[in-house]
C-alpha cells in the first residue's frame, strides 16, 4: 500500500467525503437550526431596530450569534449531529484506504472535516445576512442600536437583547474585528472536537469519543456560565470573543492571542496524534456500513 503524502490523493479523499455529506438527508436540520438562530438571536435585535427607528449592521447578528454562550452551545451539538458518522465507513472505504493509502486517507478526512466546518459556518452566516437584507447597512462601526439603545431605554438595560451585544464588544472593537474573530474562534472550536471524534474512531472507541466531545462542550458551557476562572481549559470560552475583554476600559481579562495559542497546541497535538494513528489502522477492521 503507497503512504506517500500525494496532495491529489488527500484532495480526492476530502472532495469525496464532502459531496457525501452535503447530499446527507441530516442537512434538513440546518433550516431548522437557522430558524431557533432568528428567533433566539435575530429578531430581537429587528426588534429593537424598529423601535429605535435606527438601522442595525448587518454584521452584528453574526456577530450576537458567535457570541451567545446558548448559541455557542446549540451550534457545536447540531453540527456533531451533521457529522456523527465521522468517518464515513461504508462499502467503498476499504477500497479508498487501498488506492490512496492510510495517512493520505487520515489526512484527507481532517480536510474534509475542515471543510465541513467552514461550510456549516458560512452557510449559517450567509443565512443570517440574508435575514437582515435592506434592514440594515455595512460599515466597520457599530448601530446606534448597539450603542445608544440601553441609553434611550434605561428599563431594558437588564433584557435579555442586552446580552447579545454586549459593551465587551462594541466598546473594544470594530465589527468587522468582531466578525472575523467570531468566525475564526468558533472554526477552530469545531474542527479540534472533530479531530477528537476522528480519533477515538481509529481506536474503534465511537462511543468514547461521543462522550469525550459531550463532555468538552457540557463542562465548557456550565463553567462559562460561572464564568470560573478554570473556563479557560475548555474550548467555549476560548470562542466566545467578548468574555476577553472588560467592559469599558481596553483591557483584556484573558489575551484574544493566548485563545488562538490554545486552539494551535491542541490542534497540533491532535493532528499528530491522528497521523501516528493512521499508521496502525487495520482495514480488516472496516466492517461498519452507514447509511
Amino acid at each position: 500500500m503507497d503512504n506517500k503524502i500525494s496532495i491529489r490523493k488527500i484532495w480526492s479523499v476530502a472532495q469525496t467525503e464532502w459531496l457525501k455529506w452535503v447530499c446527507n438527508s441530516r442537512m434538513i436540520i440546518i433550516p431548522v437550526l437557522t430558524a431557533f438562530i432568528y428567533s433566539y438571536a435575530i429578531t430581537p435585535l429587528l426588534e429593537r431596530s424598529e423601535k429605535m427607528g435606527e438601522p442595525l449592521n448587518i454584521l452584528e447578528p453574526l456577530i450576537a450569534v458567535g457570541n451567545s454562550q446558548m448559541l455557542t452551545l446549540v451550534i457545536p451539538i447540531v453540527f456533531l449531529t451533521l457529522m456523527s458518522d465521522f468517518p464515513r465507513t461504508d462499502g467503498s472505504t476499504v477500497f479508498m484506504i487501498s488506492r490512496t493509502g492510510r495517512k493520505n486517507w487520515m489526512i484527507g478526512q481532517m480536510l474534509f472535516g475542515a471543510l465541513s466546518a467552514v461550510t456549516f459556518l458560512s452557510v449559517i452566516y450567509v443565512i443570517c445576512t440574508a435575514f437582515l437584507t435592506g434592514k440594515a447597512f455595512l460599515a466597520n462601526g457599530w448601530s446606534m442600536v448597539a450603542k445608544r439603545y440601553n441609553v434611550v431605554f434605561p428599563d431594558e438595560r437588564f433584557a435579555f437583547a442586552s446580552e447579545l451585544l454586549p459593551e465587551n464588544l462594541y466598546n473594544q472593537m470594530t465589527p468587522f474585528s468582531a466578525v472575523i474573530q467570531t468566525y475564526l474562534l468558533l472554526f477552530l472550536y469545531l474542527f479540534m472536537l472533530i479531530l477528537v471524534m476522528l480519533l477515538f474512531r481509529q481506536r474503534k472507541l465511537k462511543a468514547g469519543g461521543f462522550l469525550a466531545v459531550s463532555g468538552i462542550i457540557g463542562f465548557g458551557g456550565l463553567f462559562t456560565s460561572i464564568k470560573a476562572s478554570f473556563m479557560w481549559c475548555f474550548p467555549m470560552a476560548n470562542t466566545i470573543v467578548w468574555l476577553h475583554y472588560t467592559e469599558i476600559f481596553r483591557k483584556e481579562i484573558f489575551p484574544v492571542s493566548y485563545s488562538y495559542i490554545y486552539f494551535a497546541v491542541f490542534i497540533a497535538v491532535l493532528v499528530f496524534a491522528n497521523i501516528i494513528a493512521s499508521g496502525k489502522l487495520s482495514i480488516d477492521s472496516i466492517d461498519e456500513t452507514e447509511a
